[in-house]
């Protein structure tokens, strides 16, 4: 059920490339619930592999059908149950990277068109992968140094769970497909939050050291947007990412700094200022601006301490789950949860 390739190789010295990607996976989800921690296996065989995707698809950015935003068919949530102190995995799992987008609403060119999301360095390293096992396979000599030709996988992962979690099974990944070789590392975003815990965890693994690109290796409040009104999709249909949802996602909580001095002024009360540069309580992720003079300045305000960790600090300050707007929404069990 999953749509990337990975290979195996065994007793080689070339060291081999594993492409790690930040939201790079597709989910399925299984048409029945089921929350049980049993493995993929055990819910293919019992459901009898019934699957659809759910993200990333047309259908679901353009929200067609129409579904209000809280309906289940809609939820990326993870379960807020735990089997031995770890979260439950629920009914959705990765099903491979995500290769082109579709760019709509083009004002020059065509309206609708392609381009490489993740797919041309996918490419690059299934089509190296391939010219080296042919090489291997017909025995032929392999000069690294001149074609640079070397084993490759591609590791996929659900980027809702957390960044520990996917550290030890991306090291494991790359134990399973090259065992008793050093592996090179190129990631981008949270996939080098991930591979960074495995390196240093197993140093020797990967001595040929990594490639890094745009990964966020400070602290900060960018996802308090995401978790106080949600992420809207393109053409602003619809909020695929709900704050409820959002929530769930433990990969979320390891960017909201730890200390007060890494909070600093990021989060100010501006209820008694003039010209504030935005709409209060109204999301902007995935907006586009049509206001080219606009231009980020420091605002004026009240600095807030928060414990972005403190599940009080939340409710004292109405942010997230916790304000009004959402708490209307949501059942008395999923406040308690």
């Amino acid at each position: 059920g999953t749509a990337f390739k990975t290979k195996t190789l065994v007793g080689d010295n070339v060291r081999p490339i594993v492409d790690k990607l930040k939201f790079s996976s597709w989910f399925k989800d299984f048409q029945e619930n089921d929350n049980s921690t049993s493995g993929i296996e055990n819910n293919i065989k019992e459901y009898g592999g019934k699957k659809r995707k759910v993200w990333l698809t047309l259908p679901e950015l353009l929200n067609l059908p129409p579904l209000p935003e809280d309906h289940p068919d809609r939820s990326l949530a993870l379960p807020l149950t735990y089997t031995n102190g770890i979260q439950d995995k629920g009914h959705l799992f990765p099903d491979g990277i995500i290769r082109h987008v579709v760019e709509l609403g083009k004002t020059v060119g065509p309206p609708l068109e392609f381009f490489p999301f993740y797919g041309h360095v996918v490419k690059h390293l299934e089509e190296m992968d391939a010219i080296y096992n042919e090489q291997k396979q017909s025995s032929e000599h392999i000069d690294k140094r001149i074609n640079q030709i070397r084993p490759t996988a591609t590791f996929e992962y659900d980027w809702r769970r957390p960044i520990s979690e996917l550290s030890t099974e991306f090291h494991e990944f790359c134990n399973n497909k090259f065992p008793n070789q050093p592996v090179q590392v190129v990631s981008h975003s949270l996939g080098g939050l991930i591979s960074f815990a495995a390196m240093r965890e197993d140093p020797e693994k990967f001595k040929p050291g990594g490639v890094f690109v745009g990964v966020p290796f400070g602290t900060g409040i960018q996802y308090l947007e995401d978790l106080h009104r949600g992420y809207y999709t393109e053409l602003n249909r619809c909020r695929q990412f709900t704050p409820k949802d959002q929530f769930t996602f433990s990969s979320h909580w390891i960017f909201f700094p730890m200390e007060k001095q890494e909070v600093g002024d990021s989060l100010l009360d501006v209820s008694d200022e003039e010209d504030i540069l935005f709409e209060a309580d109204k999301s902007s992720i995935g907006k586009a601006s049509n206001d080219i003079s606009f231009k980020l300045s420091d605002a004026k305000g009240k600095e807030i301490e928060v414990d972005f960790h403190s599940v009080k600090d939340w409710e004292d300050l109405e942010i997230g789950i916790f304000d009004p707007i959402h708490r209307e929404r949501m059942d008395e069990e999923t406040i308690k949860a």
